[in-house]
């Protein structure tokens, strides 16, 4: 049995759902500005999904399982 981490969890966790929270506010920001006829650039998901997929990463690299570590 590979050892737990539940400090790496921690920081992964919340990167994930700093992540998760940009790339929701980020994604209503590109649909209003479609809809009002705007231009809206696809840099937004390159800079917001990255924290994101580190975040998971970290929580499965840490061996805590992802339900315990996300329920800060």
């Amino acid at each position: 049995m590979q050892k737990r981490r539940p400090m790496l969890a921690l920081f992964g966790a919340l990167l994930f759902w700093v992540g998760l929270a940009a790339t929701v506010i980020f994604a209503a920001a590109v649909i209003y500005l479609v809809a009002t006829g705007s231009s809206a650039d696809g840099i937004i998901f390159a800079l917001t999904l990255p924290p994101l997929v580190i975040g998971w990463l970290m929580v499965r690299r840490s061996n805590v399982p992802f339900g315990d570590a996300i329920n800060l």
